[in-house]
């Protein structure tokens, strides 16, 4: 999902995975149905990156357009010892595409609003560290009309989502 790329930067959005009931996909996309795709999905999950020994939890919603845009929102909580969790409001827009096996974004309007500790913003902004645009590619291991499960390919990680 868009937000993916940016949770290792900022410790994924995100994006993550989409599943629903159909066909099981292969590398070749003539069994993938790009409107298997269209509609609004949640896509919940966590990771732990060892070396900086934080935790990443994050429950987001994305809405798929038949127009090739997509937009997404939600939580993104992170742990880190010895301080209390940090939530994040996550929200974007992206363009996407599938080509062959992978569906590929590009989010360009990224916006991270810190909900537990807004007085942490002014000493550390991570919208302002982001880059304007987060490309992202994730392979689709399954798509049907209820679920979506991807590989990201910045952390090699699945994820998962399921039709709202």
């Amino acid at each position: 999902m868009p937000f993916i790329s940016a949770f290792p930067m900022i410790a994924l959005i995100m994006s993550g995975s989409v599943l629903a009931s159909g066909s099981v996909l292969t590398k070749d996309t003539k069994n993938i149905n790009q409107t298997n795709l269209y509609g609004s999905w949640n896509c919940k999950g966590a990771m732990q990156h060892k070396q900086l020994k934080m935790g990443v939890k994050f429950d987001y919603n994305i809405h798929f357009k038949k127009d090739f845009k997509s937009t997404g929102e939600g939580l993104v909580s992170f742990t880190i010892p010895n301080f209390s969790a940090l939530d994040y409001q996550l929200s974007d827009n992206s363009t996407w595409k599938i080509d062959n096996d992978e569906i590929i974004y590009a989010s360009n309007d990224l916006k991270l609003i810190n909900v537990s500790h807004p007085e942490l913003a002014k000493i550390i902004n991570l919208e302002k560290l982001m880059p304007e645009t987060i490309n992202e590619s994730s392979k689709i291991l399954l798509l049907t009309k209820t679920k979506l499960e991807v590989q990201a390919k910045v952390d090699n990680k699945i994820y998962s989502c399921t039709k709202q």
